[in-house]
């Protein structure tokens, strides 16, 4: 198959992780749905990291919080936008 370029799962699936984290959702978007959904602060900047895609875990260490206050975090973003999991909240960016 000439002109065809193969890769590896592993290599596709970190070159897209790289690309969904490197685009910019800008920080209005995030205060308009903040303003929406009566967030936080804190939460919209919990909401701008799961919607790139982070691990709590990840949330926690770019915020220096515990873990479990990412956890709380997600918990009352998922209830105050009425979405059931984490992966239905990028939904929101394009509403």
């Amino acid at each position: 198959a000439s002109g065809q370029l193969w890769f590896s799962r592993e290599a596709m699936s970190s070159s897209l992780k790289n690309i969904v984290r490197g685009q910019v959702h800008s920080s209005s978007s995030a205060e308009v749905l903040g303003a929406k959904y009566e967030l936080s602060t804190k939460e919209q900047k919990v909401f701008m990291y799961l919607v790139q895609g982070y691990s709590n875990k990840e949330i926690a260490g770019q915020l220096s919080v515990s873990l479990s206050t990412v956890k709380t975090h997600v918990s009352h973003i998922l209830s105050k936008t009425g979405k059931q999991s984490r992966s239905q909240l990028g939904s929101l960016m394009v509403e």
